[in-house]
C-alpha cells in the first residue's frame, strides 16, 4: 500500500480546505454529502472485505493446485527410475543369480538415485531368496501384502504397499514389487523394493504456503506415504479415505475445502493424481494463511472507514485506498503464479508464458539457456520447433500441445530433442497449462522447459543391462524374444521364411572348471566375437545362457541356414589362445525354420534347442535341422 504522500491528489478537492471553501454554505452541503455518503462507504468497505476473502481464496485455490501438479512430477520421476531398476534387475536375477549382487550395486548406484536402501528377492512360495542388506535366507515373507499381490497375479505390474516396518532391515519403508517371471511365464518370485517415506516429501520443505500448509502423497484407498506439515510425519501410514480426491469417481485434479481429519485446521486443497501408478500428490494452505497475506490491506479498509467522517480529504483517500486494495488484489492474484513458477524454477526448470492471441511467449532465463536462444521473446513454441526442433519430434509435439488447446488433454506435455549450437542434440522436455480462456478461445498459457538428458541417458543405461548380456555385450534372451516377435510379424506379412541356430559349446565345462571362472569369462568373449565374425552383417547373435548362443537369420531356407551353421562349426577349427592358455573348443548346432517348426518364439527356440540336443547325442561337432517326432 502505497504512503498517503504518494496518492495524488486532484488539485480541485484539495482547494475544499483552503480558506474560500469554508462558507457556511459549503460546510453545510459537505455536511449533508458526508451523511449521505458515510453509510455508502460503510457498504463499499463490507463488500471490498468479502472481496479480498474471494480471491485470496481463489488464488489459494489456484496456487495449490498447481504446486500438487508440480509435486506430482517429481514424485513419478523417482517412481519411473525405481521401476525401471525392478525391471533391469529381475532379468539378471534369472540370467545368473550368483553375480546378482554386483548387478544390484551398479544399478542402485547408477539408476535408482540413491532411493531405495534395500532390494530383496523371494521364491515362487515367498520365502526371502536374496537381500543386499542382510543375509536371511528362507524367512517367509508371504504374508506381506506387497507379495501376496504378485503371487496372486497373473500379469506384470508394479505394486506399491502401505509404509511397514520391513522384518530385513527394521526401518519403516514404503515396498515397491514386481514379479519375476521366467521366459515360458511361470511365476520364478517377487522381486522388491524398499524406499523410506521421507523420499517422498524430501522436496516440500522449500514450499511456503503458510505455517499450517500441509503436503501428502497417499495411495489410491487414501493410505498416507508421506506428509510434511508444522505437525511433522507423524501421519504416515494413516488413512484419509472419504475425502474427495479418493472418491471412486474423482477427477485427475482439482481443489476442494473442509476441516483436516487429522489435525482439525480448515484448508483449501488442491490434489493431482499420478496416471498409472495412482497416487495422490494433495497441497493444502490454511484458510487463516490464505486471508493473512491481505491482512495489511484490511487493516487499511477499517482505518479508512473509521477516518471517513474527519474529513472530505479521508473520504477521497478511502477511495482511493478502496481502488488501490484492488489493484494490490489483483497484483497478488497474479502473484500466485510467480509463486508456482518460482517453485518450478527450484527444480531446474525454466518458465514460458504464452500470449496465444499474440502468438508471442516469454522465456525466463533459464529458459533461453535451456534452449540455448539469445532472445527472451519469441513466436509461442512455433518457432522453437520450426528451427530447433528434431523434424521426427516436431508433428508429435504439435499434436499434444493441440489436444491440450482442444480440451482433449488436462495439461500439455511432450519430450523432444533440440539442435545445440554445436550441432548436437539435447533432449527437452516441454510442460504447460491454459490458464486463461475467453469467448474467443485460449489467452494465455504457462510452462516449463527442463533439459533431461541425463534422464535419457540414464533411462537408455538401464535397457541396455535390461536387454544385453553383461559379459559379452550381446543381446540377451528378453531382447531375442523382441526381435523374434519383430521378425515373425514381418515374417507373416511379406510370406519371407527365416531360421534360428541353437549353439552350445562342446568342451567349455571341463575348461571353466579346471581353470577358473576368469578364463571361462575370457573365453566366452572369444567365442562371441568369432561367432559374429562367422555370421553375416545383418544376423543377430544373442548369449541365452552360460555357454548357449542363438542366432536369428532372415530372409534364409534351409539350405542357406544350414550353410551358415557349418561356417560357424568351422570357425572352431582353431583353438583359442587366452592367459597364455591354447583352448580347443567346439559346438553343436540345432536349426529350426519358421513357419515350418514354430509360428511363435517359444515353439523356435524350444525345437531349435532340442534338434541341437540331438546334434549334441550324436557325436557333437555337428548340424542338426529339427525333425518333428513321429507319433
Amino acid at each position: 500500500m502505497p504512503a498517503l504522500g504518494s496518492i495524488p491528489i486532484p488539485e480541485a478537492r484539495f482547494r475544499l480546505f483552503s480558506g474560500g471553501y469554508f462558507r457556511p454554505a459549503v460546510l453545510w452541503r459537505l455536511g449533508l454529502w458526508l451523511a449521505a455518503l458515510i453509510p455508502t462507504l460503510g457498504g463499499i468497505v463490507a463488500f471490498q472485505l468479502s472481496q479480498l476473502d474471494e480471491i485470496s481464496e481463489r488464488e489459494s485455490a489456484r496456487a495449490v493446485r498447481n504446486l500438487a501438479y508440480a509435486l506430482s512430477q517429481e514424485v513419478a520421476s523417482g517412481i519411473n527410475t525405481i521401476d525401471l531398476s525392478l525391471r533391469a534387475l529381475r532379468y539378471d536375477w534369472l540370467r545368473d543369480p550368483r553375480h546378482f549382487d554386483d548387478e544390484v550395486k551398479a544399478v542402485l548406484t547408477n539408476g535408482a538415485g540413491g532411493a531405495v536402501f534395500q532390494l530383496a528377492v523371494t521364491d515362487p512360495a515367498g520365502h526371502l531368496a536374496y537381500s543386499n542388506i542382510a543375509a536371511r535366507p528362507g524367512l517367509d515373507l508371504s504374508d506381506r501384502e506387497h507379495i501376496q499381490v504378485q503371487l496372486a497375479s497373473q500379469g506384470d505390474r508394479i505394486f506399491i504397499s502401505r509404509p511397514l516396518l520391513g522384518r530385513i532391515s527394521g526401518r519403516w519403508s514404503v515396498q515397491f514389487s514386481r514379479p519375476v517371471r521366467r521366459p515360458d511365464g511361470s511365476l520364478a518370485g517377487v522381486i522388491v523394493a524398499s524406499v523410506e517415506p521421507s523420499y517422498f516429501y524430501r522436496f516440500y520443505a522449500d514450499i511456503d504456503l503458510g505455517q499450517d500448509a500441509s503436503v501428502s502423497l497417499a495411495r489410491s484407498d487414501g493410505t498416507i506415504l508421506g506428509r510434511s506439515s508444522q505437525q511433522g510425519q507423524a501421519y504416515v501410514g494413516r488413512s484419509l479415505k472419504g475425502a474427495p480426491q479418493f472418491e471412486p469417481d474423482a477427477a485427475p485434479s482439482g481443489n476442494f475445502r473442509r476441516v483436516g481429519v487429522l489435525d482439525g485446521i480448515e484448508r483449501i486443497y488442491g490434489w493431482h493424481t499420478l496416471e498409472g501408478s495412482g497416487l495422490v500428490v494433495t497441497v493444502g494452505q490454511s484458510i487463516a494463511d490464505a486471508h493473512g497475506r491481505y491482512d495489511r490491506q484490511r487493516s487499511w479498509v477499517w482505518m479508512a472507514r473509521i477516518g471517513t467522517g474527519v474529513a472530505l480529504t479521508l473520504v477521497v483517500w478511502l477511495l482511493l485506498a478502496a481502488a488501490d486494495n484492488r489493484r494490490r488484489a489483483l497484483m497478488h492474484w497474479a502473484s500466485a503464479e510467480e509463486r508456482w513458477r518460482l517453485a518450478l524454477k527450484a527444480t531446474g526448470d525454466g518458465v514460458w508464458d504464452c500470449d496465444m492471441l499474440g502468438r508471442t511467449a516469454q522465456l525466463s532465463p533459464r529458459a533461453q539457456t535451456i534452449l540455448g536462444v539469445e532472445r527472451a521473446e519469441i513466436a509461442c513454441l512455433d518457432e522453437i520447433l520450426d528451427l530447433l526442433a528434431h523434424p521426427r519430434d516436431a508433428d508429435g509435439v504439435r499434436a499434444a500441445l493441440q489436444a491440450h488447446i482442444a480440451g482433449a488433454r488436462p495439461d500439455f506435455e511432450s519430450e523432444f530433442r533440440i539442435r545445440r549450437r554445436d550441432g548436437s542434440w539435447a533432449w527437452v522436455q516441454a510442460r504447460g497449462r491454459i490458464v486463461e480462456r475467453g469467448a474467443d478461445g485460449p489467452r494465455r498459457m504457462v510452462g516449463t522447459f527442463a533439459n533431461i538428458d541425463a534422464r535419457k541417458a540414464k533411462e537408455a543405461h538401464i535397457r541396455r543391462l535390461a536387454q544385453h548380456d553383461a559379459l559379452t555385450g550381446l543381446p540377451n534372451r528378453l531382447r531375442l524374444h523382441d526381435k523374434l516377435r519383430q521378425r515373425i510379424d514381418e515374417a507373416r506379412r511379406s510370406g519371407r521364411p527365416f531360421a534360428v541356430l541353437y549353439f552350445d559349446l562342446d568342451g567349455f565345462k571341463p575348461v571353466n572348471d579346471a581353470h577358473g571362472h576368469h578364463v571361462g569369462d575370457a573365453l566366452l568373449k572369444l567365442v562371441a566375437a568369432r561367432m559374429r565374425a562367422a555370421l553375416r552383417r545383418h544376423d543377430l547373435l544373442a548369449r541365452v545362457g552360460g555357454d548357449e548362443f542363438v542366432a536369428l537369420l532372415p530372409d534364409v531356407d534351409a539350405r542357406t541356414a544350414a550353410g551358415i551353421g557349418e561356417n560357424v562349426i568351422a570357425a572352431f577349427a582353431q583353438p583359442f589362445h587366452t592367459d597364455g592358455l591354447s583352448l580347443p573348443l567346439g559346438c553343436s548346432v540345432g536349426l529350426a525354420l519358421y513357419p515350418d517348426h514354430g509360428t511363435d518364439p517359444e515353439q523356435l527356440l524350444q525345437h531349435a534347442d532340442a534338434a541341437m540336443y540331438a546334434a549334441k547325442t550324436s557325436g557333437r561337432g555337428q548340424l542338426i535341422c529339427y525333425t518333428a517326432p513321429s507319433t
